[in-house]
């Protein structure tokens, strides 16, 4: 923090304590299936905070399970991950990173939906639940490297071990492909459809949804009305 501005330090401030709170949100929400010991308790966590295509709240839960963890290990690496990034998400404003964040979870939560619908093997896929915080989190991590493809980084705590770096474009690409190489041999440790969607999400907002959905969102709704009114009237 030396050498820092005063404005930029207040900036980090102001997204380390969003991000305080969405990790704090996360945390009870693992507490609370700590909690959980009777079936009653256990079937109302697993309704509202697992994602699935064939739950009768299966849209409220896309947005629920991205605040899901049920084991420690889980929980530990997504929060941990993301307060790495605490010091590279001040490009965007407090109010739109909340926003983004959100959006990001359920863009995930749906790209994991599709994958189900779309999947020959359905019936099979419909029994599993997805929860965690891993979609939105990548979002994050997409983004952060989209406005800065030269950032060294490393593998959490391996650093530590054995020194290293490397390129965060080409740390997006193995992830890239490794959700992919997932999708189509159908691996089931991780929701990689989930994960995918999250880094296209991510991509996408920091190249062109900024642009057009916040810095300014006037005009691209007049922008679509017009063209809207326009293509009406030649159908006339």
């Amino acid at each position: 923090m030396k050498g820092e501005k005063p404005q930029n330090i207040a900036e980090q401030t102001s997204h380390q304590a969003i991000l305080a709170g969405i990790i704090g949100i996360n945390f009870a929400v693992f507490l609370w299936w700590r909690m959980a010991k009777s079936p009653k308790d256990i079937t109302i966590m697993t309704k509202l905070f697992t994602g699935t295509l064939f739950s009768k709240n299966r849209c409220s839960s896309m947005f629920l399970s991205t605040f899901s963890h049920q084991e420690f290990w889980h929980i530990f690496l997504n929060m941990y991950v993301l307060w790495s990034f605490r010091r590279h998400i001040t490009f965007m404003e407090k109010e739109e990173f909340v926003a983004f964040y959100l959006t990001a979870g359920v863009v995930a939560s749906l790209a994991s939906y599709v994958r189900l619908a779309l999947s020959p093997f359905t019936a099979a896929l419909g029994a599993s639940r997805s929860l965690g915080a891993s979609g939105a989190i990548l979002a994050v991590v997409a983004a952060v490297i989209s406005q800065n493809p030269d950032t060294r980084m490393q593998i959490a705590f391996i650093g530590d071990i054995i020194p290293h770096s490397f390129e965060g474009r080409h740390a997006l690409l193995f992830l890239i492909a490794l959700d992919t190489i997932g999708i189509l041999r159908g691996w089931k440790l991780f929701d990689h459809a989930c994960h995918l969607g999250g880094v296209l999400f991510g991509l996408w907002y920091a190249n062109y949804g900024r642009k057009y959905l916040w810095k300014d969102p006037e005009a691209t709704v007049m922008r679509f009305w017009h063209k809207i009114r326009h293509g009406s009237r030649k159908e006339k």
